[in-house]
């Protein structure tokens, strides 16, 4: 695990405060955490930034909360790179059409993905010829896989997966709760709010400000005291109320690397993107930076900006 204040803050206070909230999960706990941390002097910052580099580094053991369980882990541990957070339930149609075009999509890349497999696989087998009478042998196993292959596909479960070939791994996974508790709690919710709930918490080094920006007021969201409070793990989509007229979702970022954006920014995408998007955030080494131009959702930074200090 990466040497970090706030890891090392956690790791001398996180059996405390637990023992305070025994009923929280391990994030509702680390923010806890997070909340003393900004409450800190300079100087302490820095004393428990030079704590952590001191005894923690790459490849060191997890601190022992890591284990602690979280109400959202059964979500955040599986296999899709992306999450797309239903927060609102007002129209079923919309979001009925919204899933579907997103496993569209998601089936129309998978099928690109097959189509440049096998045209690789064509041209590496075009030199060899094939013994005589194999013909037969040949076309009786093709027909087999193709009627495995398209049971495989009738028997993928979920709805992220749907239509995917068994070999593509499927990229981005619905959350659409049925209990009203879950949906309460996910109702409306901010960038920042799926973060929290979603994400771990990390605190880092702060942009640098250039020397012709402007002073911004501090902020731990973007930065306080050469700190900034980022948050790692799965690419997040929020499904909100504008989802059900533009057909967006908010592609939400879990760190600012540019002087004043901030943690939680967000722009919206249209959902015949997405799966190409995450794709490319996954593996394609793709950025998202505008050019180096803020061109992130006003509203929500702010919204995100408010909720930091006031939750």
């Amino acid at each position: 695990m990466d040497a970090s204040p706030l890891t090392a803050l956690a790791t001398a206070r996180y059996a405390a405060i637990k023992s305070q909230y025994p009923h929280e999960g391990r994030r509702a706990i680390l923010l806890r955490v997070a909340d003393e941390f900004w409450t800190l002097s300079s100087a302490q910052k820095t004393a428990l930034a030079h704590a952590s580099q001191t005894t923690g580094s790459h490849g060191a053991p997890a601190p022992p909360y890591a284990t602690e369980p979280d109400p959202f882990d059964e979500v955040t541990t599986r296999s899709e790179p992306g999450i797309l957070v239903r927060t609102d339930f007002t129209n079923e149609g919309a979001w009925t059409s919204f899933v579907d075009r997103l496993q569209q999509a998601e089936a129309e890349l998978a099928s690109e993905a097959q189509m440049v497999v096998e045209g690789e696989d064509e041209a590496s087998g075009a030199a060899e010829v094939a013994p005589e009478g194999a013909d037969d042998a040949m076309d009786e196993d093709d027909e087999e896989s193709s009627s495995e292959s398209e049971a495989g596909t009738q028997n993928e479960a979920g709805v992220s997966n749907a239509g995917a070939s068994a070999d593509v791994a499927p990229l981005i996974y619905v959350l659409s709760p049925d209990s009203p508790e879950t949906r309460i709690a996910l109702g409306g919710l901010s960038n920042l709010g799926a973060l929290r709930l979603l994400s771990d918490a990390i605190v880092r080094p702060a942009p640098t400000r250039p020397v012709d920006a402007k002073a911004l007021p501090p902020h731990r969201l973007r930065s306080r005291d050469g700190w900034q409070e980022t948050y790692a793990g799965k690419t997040l989509w929020i499904y909100d109320a504008r989802s059900n007229t533009d057909g967006c979702a908010r592609l939400v970022s879990g760190k600012a690397d540019l002087w004043g954006t901030a943690t939680g920014d967000s722009w919206r995408a249209r959902v015949s993107h997405m799966c190409e998007l995450q794709a490319g955030l996954t593996g394609g080494g793709m950025t998202i930076d505008f050019g180096g131009l803020d061109r992130w959702d006003y509203a929500e930074r702010m919204r995100n900006l408010g909720e930091a200090e006031t939750q």
